[in-house]
């Protein structure tokens, strides 16, 4: 007995509570969530923001730095006068989209650049199930756009040093199909709890969603049940630590301009555990709404088992310390500020000696205000005037060699510091004697550092994969539309033994207890290297000594991932239907070409086997 409580009796609730609906579950926290007052709440969430503003101030307004960065505007140039040069040069946003396009093309670009294998392999459910999550994750990641939006998320990442927020929702439209959507959350609209950890999105107290909405928007929602108060939220003021309207526009590259009529509400959207003033808990994993200060949507539990919020960031170059990690252009960008100013100096300089300044001696001329130079001008001088001219040429000295040096000197500098280098981007470089064992040499280098961030991209990608798939996992019923059978109709005795089971022992049921492989932008950043070295693998596996060890079937397709046309080969799922007609006698196969031979197993040349080497007679030497 602890407590007071029996264990019987402890039993007993928690029977109760698993007997429960979720209806009955969310009646029954609404009625403890009462206990804490509205006004705890919104000094709460605007605590939160004031906590992860405050703390990660400096590393915000460097944010706002690099994007501008990204966006080709350098804020110093505002300062210089109407005269001066404002060359500002668009070397951050190249180096930032070459990145993303070794994203898109090694990961998006290819429908099966996923794979989702079983742990055990020797258990057939688990094999199953890993079938199954393959295929739904590639159809409903394909329908919320998944191929467009992570080379975006990864762009954000490449710039600023922490992707886009997305968001998944799952909505039914008007025809009652439903669907996964993204959100896409811009980085200072997401207010993380400072101490989260790095490379963990779902870690950290609390996570806080900032944006100004219609007011229109809210109160539609209203109707549907959805907000409540959303009349009252609209008479309050913000928050004196929320982002500014302006400023929020300002990030997108536009002018805040609204018309009279366009009413806007700042609603703050919080993820994450509720404390009281002595840092005790009150509410765990909880969601809930706040337009500017009204609760609108009250504390729910979060349905999911192990996210602690829908939203999903990752970062290319991972802090050791913090969830933030770096920008690809980070390190360079005094460099780059310093090559925009070499060059505007320079012009400047030009422009001085292509139009040169001139000293005017007013006493020589007629008219004294008429001192303007240009071609066909006509001076009337004084008769009286002394010898000399009136206007005198100011010269100024210029040599474009020391602009080569520093121009040169910095592009290397800002190359090599952001990582996409001429190599990378498939640039021999300026040198017209550099060696081919040298520019394989650098080549490796340079690769090796992207791969590295190859790696980081992929394991971002691997974590928004899983959170799709228990977000699926909650959402997804036998009953929806689309149905498990239209969308993994290769799966049925594994999906009827879904549709037997109850919400929660479906839910249980597809767990994902498997691995997520992405074989992508590590294998495009290495392709001219990995090529090499799958072709030496094909001329030793002709040895009848190594033939018997090799994979073929997987030799080939990493050889063709590495060629970029993966889409020649026959899939994994074409193989094992061809096994399957070839074992039932079956001749030929639907969907293939004619004349084609299907692609079984049975029509690869076996491997031979090791034959032993002949021993050499050693009794005539006894």
């Amino acid at each position: 007995m602890a407590f007071n409580i029996t264990q019987d009796e402890i039993q007993e609730t928690m029977a109760e509570l698993e007997a429960m609906t979720d209806e009955e579950r969310n009646d029954l926290f609404q009625k403890e969530s009462e206990k804490v007052s509205e006004g705890h709440l919104v000094e709460y969430v605007e605590q939160c923001v004031k906590e992860s503003k405050d703390d990660t101030r400096a590393r915000r307004d460097l944010d706002k730095v690099l994007w501008d960065a990204h966006e080709t505007k350098m804020q110093e140039m505002d300062q210089k006068d109407a005269w001066q040069s404002k060359i500002v040069l668009n070397e951050p946003f190249a180096a930032v989209y070459q990145a993303k396009t070794i994203v898109r093309k090694s990961v998006s670009d290819r429908p099966d650049y996923f794979h989702v294998t079983a742990r055990n392999t020797q258990d057939q459910l688990a094999v199953m199930k890993a079938k199954f999550w393959q295929d739904s994750l590639r159809y409903w990641g394909k329908e919320a756009g998944l191929q467009t939006l992570f080379p975006d998320m990864a762009e954000m990442a490449f710039a600023i040093g922490i992707s886009l927020g997305a968001k998944a929702v799952w909505v039914t439209d008007s025809f009652g199909r439903d669907h996964l959507r993204f959100v896409r959350i811009l980085p200072w609209n997401l207010h993380r709890d400072p101490d989260a950890l790095p490379r963990d999105a779902q870690s950290g107290l609390y996570l806080v969603h900032e944006e100004w909405m219609d007011y229109h928007k809210l109160l539609e929602a209203e109707a549907q049940g959805v907000y409540q108060n959303v009349r009252e939220a609209g008479m309050d003021n913000a928050s004196e630590y929320s982002i500014t309207k302006e400023e929020e526009h300002r990030r997108k590259g536009n002018l805040h301009s609204r018309h009279n009529f366009r009413k806007a509400v700042l609603v703050r959207e919080f993820y994450g555990d509720v404390l009281d003033h002595n840092g005790e808990l009150v509410l765990s994993k909880v969601r809930m709404v706040i337009a500017n200060r009204t609760v609108i949507l009250p504390p729910t539990p979060s349905p999911f088992p192990t996210l602690r919020w829908p939203i999903h960031q990752f970062s290319v170059l991972p802090s050791l310390t913090n969830f933030h990690g770096y920008s690809i252009i980070e390190g360079v960008l005094k460099m780059w500020k310093l090559r925009n100013n070499v060059l505007s100096i320079t012009t400047d300089n030009l422009n001085f000696i292509l139009n040169s300044a001139y000293e005017v001696d007013i006493n020589k001329l007629i008219d004294a205000a008429d001192t303007e130079i240009y071609p066909g001008a006509l001076k009337y001088r004084k008769a009286s005037a002394s010898p000399g001219p009136a206007y005198i040429p100011i010269r100024k000295s210029g040599d474009l060699k020391d602009l080569q040096v520093i121009w040169g000197l910095t592009g290397n500098q800002f190359q090599n510091g952001s990582f996409v280098t001429e190599l990378v981007q498939g640039q021999v470089g300026g040198r017209k004697n550099i060696t081919k064992g040298e520019v394989e040499i650098k080549t490796q280098q340079a690769l090796g550092v992207f791969d590295s961030i190859g790696k980081d991209v992929e394991f971002g990608e691997i974590d928004q994969l899983k959170q799709m798939q228990e977000i699926i996992a909650l959402m997804w019923d036998p009953t929806d539309h689309p149905s498990y059978r239209k969308i993994a109709q290769d799966h049925s005795e594994f999906l009827a033994m879904l549709e037997r089971m109850s919400p929660d022992e479906r839910i249980e049921a597809l767990a994902l207890d498997a691995d997520i492989k992405i074989r992508g932008v590590s294998v495009l950043l290495e392709r001219a290297n990995l090529l090499e070295r799958y072709r030496d693998a094909m001329e030793v596996t002709e040895n009848p000594r190594f033939a018997m060890y090799v994979k073929n079937e997987e030799l080939v397709r990493r050889y063709f991932d590495a060629l970029n046309i993966p889409d020649v080969l026959y899939s994994e799922e074409e193989i094992e239907q061809a096994e399957q007609q070839a074992q039932l006698g079956t001749q030929g196969q639907p969907g293939l070409e004619p004349g084609r031979q299907n692609p079984t197993l049975s029509s690869v040349p076996p491997t031979p086997m090791p034959q032993p080497e002949p021993q050499p007679n050693l009794q005539g030497a006894a």
